[in-house]
Order: structure tokens, then sequence, then C-alpha cells
């Protein structure tokens, strides 16, 4: 009697083990994937205190960092890596930049690239401009506001410049003359951006690229 009650006992675990591990893979598969990490709307990725936080129908943007593209509500196809990268940005296209507070004013200019520290830290109607190295067409607050299609490679290269558009400069301080008495370090308008208390950020994308897939919308 206690050998069948013994045997029942064993023929039950075994079912029971057997009917878990058989069971288990499909529940698990069955499982939503977890959202991706930063992804929003129309294909922006934000990583960063107040990042992209004004987007509202700028799409493929991405924004690492402290105020990263922070006032950016339609601009397209910016990315922004460093603390106040791009901060200023609000409908300016195709714009990169990587550094502290590179191109931090740009707020319509299109097509830019700054490299380094304060990097076109002014700029803020120019377009297809390039600036590699620390405070390169940047450095101060009127250095390359408008100026357009200059190309900057060096630390403070061009950094006097202001309007002035078509100019190369290569090597360390390369064109830099006088700056007028208006002039401010950079250095001095670190600050956060401010965000209105009203604002919240866009929904995250669960499964974004899933549902662009079935649509037939991914690019």
């Amino acid at each position: 009697m206690n050998l069948l009650i013994q045997l029942r006992t064993t023929i039950s675990i075994f079912l029971v083990t057997l009917l878990y591990f058989r069971v288990l893979p499909v529940a698990q598969a069955l499982l939503p994937p977890p959202p991706p990490d930063g992804a929003y709307p129309n294909g922006n990725t934000a990583e960063g205190q107040n990042a992209l936080f004004s987007v509202t129908t700028g799409f493929f943007n991405t924004a690492i960092g402290l105020s990263a593209l922070a006032h950016n509500t339609t601009g397209g196809r910016n990315t922004a890596t460093g603390t106040g990268t791009l901060g200023g940005n609000t409908t300016g296209n195709r714009n990169t930049a990587t550094g502290v507070q590179a191109m931090q004013m740009n707020t319509t200019g299109n097509r830019n690239t700054a490299n380094g520290d304060f990097a076109l830290f002014a700029n803020t109607t120019g377009n297809d401009n390039t600036a590699t190295g620390r405070d390169a067409l940047g450095g101060t607050t009127v250095s390359n506001q408008t100026g357009s299609t200059n190309t900057a490679n060096g630390a403070e290269a061009l950094l006097s410049n202001t309007t002035g558009s078509a100019n190369t400069a290569t090597g360390f301080m390369r064109s830099r003359t006088m700056l007028p008495a208006s002039a401010t370090r950079a250095m001095v308008l670190m600050r956060s951006v401010s965000i209105p208390a009203t604002r919240t950020r866009p929904p995250v994308l669960a499964h974004s690229c899933a549902t662009q897939r079935a649509a037939g919308t991914l690019l």
C-alpha cells in the first residue's frame, strides 16, 4: 500500500514538472518586449534631464545630456550630445552638435556641425557651418551668429567671426581678432534651460518598431 502511494506521488510530481517546463517557454513567448529605452514618437530618442522636452512634431532627433535640444519643437534629424547642446534649437534641421553647450543658441540654423565645447555656441540662424575644436566659431555670445558656410578647424578658430560667410580657418586661434566690448565668454552663460512647468513629456512608445512595421511605415 505504501509502495503504491509513493508511486502515485512520484508520478504526480513528474507530470507537474513536465507540464511546467513545457508551458513556461510558451508563456514567456507571449510576453510583450520591453519598451525601447528613451524612445518617443516620430523616431525621437532622448536621454537626460529636459532633453527634447518641448518636441511636438519634430522627427528623428537624438538628444543625450542635460537640456540637449530642450526647446526643439518641429526641428528634425538633429543630433545633440552633451549638456546644453542645441538647447535653444526650435525649428532647425539636420544639425549635429557634440560637446558641452555646442550650438546652444542655435534656433533655426540648418545643416551645421559642431564638435567641441562651445563650438558654434552663438550661432542662431547660420547654415552649413562646420566647427571642430573647443570654441571653434564659438566661445563668446557674438561668435558667428548668422554667418554661413564657414569651416573652422582648431581650438578658437574663427572665434571672432560674427556675420561673415564662406571663411575657412585651420589651426589654433586662426583668424582671431579683437572682439567687441559686448562679447562675453560663453562659460558665463552656463545654466539650465528653463522649461515651462505645464509641459509634459510625450508618451514613451512601447512597441514603436513593431507597430510601424505592421503599418508598413517603418523607414
